[in-house]
């Protein structure tokens, strides 16, 4: 599971950063309920500037593709805030 934070821009204490593009705030994320639960995310904190680039990159199930899927509204997060320019990201689902 992805377990890191890091920040590509200049974080501002408790607020997104207004020059950001994408914006995630302690996001964690899991499959399945109850003690059966699989963590993928935990506790990810991401900006990245508008026009900037990243690249995902980690083993097979570290989380990449569930990044990108609530960046892009496919999936809520279990916890936490994703945000694309100053709007919340909601579940497309």
């Amino acid at each position: 599971p992805v377990t890191h934070s890091r920040n590509l821009s200049h974080p501002l204490d408790d607020m997104a950063n207004p020059g950001a593009a994408v914006h995630l705030r302690s996001v964690f994320h899991s499959y399945g309920g109850g003690t059966g639960a699989v963590p993928v995310l935990l506790g990810v904190d991401l900006d990245v500037e508008s026009g900037g680039y990243v690249a995902l990159t980690g083993r097979s199930g570290a989380g990449k593709s569930t990044l990108l899927s609530l960046v892009g509204g496919l999936e809520s997060p279990t916890a936490g805030a994703v945000e694309v320019g100053v709007r919340s990201v909601k579940c497309l689902c």
